[in-house]
């Protein structure tokens, strides 16, 4: 495969092309790593030939990560308080919360999307930690729905706007993961994130495992199975 380091729109980009039939995979990195982060995915995760595949940059560099900068998507406070709301029981800081740089990073990501080969009904969109968080942003956000959407590790927050843009996925089949006894974002936070999305009509299939905040190999065959179902 042909690694390409590219820019689309506001967002750097490691890249590596498909054909003009395949589909297109964008996965969004967590806060404090960057695109090198998931981009070895592309190598154990089952795709058709032909498949194109994303991993774009934060916009925000806060310092290193190994030999390449630390990226974040938005700032990292959010997660403060949904520990905070984990460990009071007090979800009411997080219903109302629209962290600073979410929406400026939601557009971008929007025109990075518009701007692909590939037409967004063709687009798994994924994301991990943070990035998961931004991807489902988005994707609720935007009126056209992709071709899946991948929930790995994320939590909720912006839950109240979330929770009114849900039923207009009506349907929409989603693939979620969380550890068990991940102690970056917690795993009780997850599960109301899918209750919420459930709950709205989405469909979801939900993989649990008894980690931490990590993508394991459960997930990797989980998301081949999701990716091959609509490739």
């Amino acid at each position: 495969m042909i690694r390409r380091q590219i820019k689309i729109g506001e967002l750097d980009c490691l890249h590596i092309p498909g054909s003009s039939q395949g589909i297109a995979i964008v996965m969004l990195h967590g806060y404090g790593a960057n695109a090198e982060d998931l981009y070895d995915l592309h190598t154990v995760i089952e795709s058709k030939p032909g498949t194109s595949w994303y991993f774009p940059q934060g916009p925000l560099v806060i310092g290193n990560y190994g030999e390449f900068p630390s990226r974040a998507w938005f700032p990292l406070g959010v997660v403060d308080s949904i520990l905070q709301a984990v460990e009071t029981g007090n979800w009411s800081k997080v219903a109302t919360l629209n962290p600073k740089g979410l929406d400026q990073a939601r557009e971008e990501l929007l025109e990075f999307l518009g701007l692909l080969e590939v037409p967004y009904t063709k687009i798994i969109l994924g994301g991990f930690s943070q990035g998961a968080m931004l991807a489902l942003d988005t994707f609720l956000s935007k009126e056209e729905s992709p071709l899946g959407l991948m929930i790995l590790s994320g939590t909720v927050l912006n839950e109240q706007k979330w929770r009114d843009l849900a039923p207009g996925k009506l349907g929409f089949h989603f693939l979620q993961s969380h550890g068990m006894v991940d102690d970056l974002l917690p795993y009780a936070a997850s599960k109301r994130l899918e209750n919420l999305l459930s709950s709205s009509g989405l469909k979801s299939e939900f993989v649990p495992f008894p980690g931490g905040h990590t993508i394991p190999e459960l997930v990797i065959r989980k998301i081949s199975n999701y990716v091959m179902a609509r490739s």
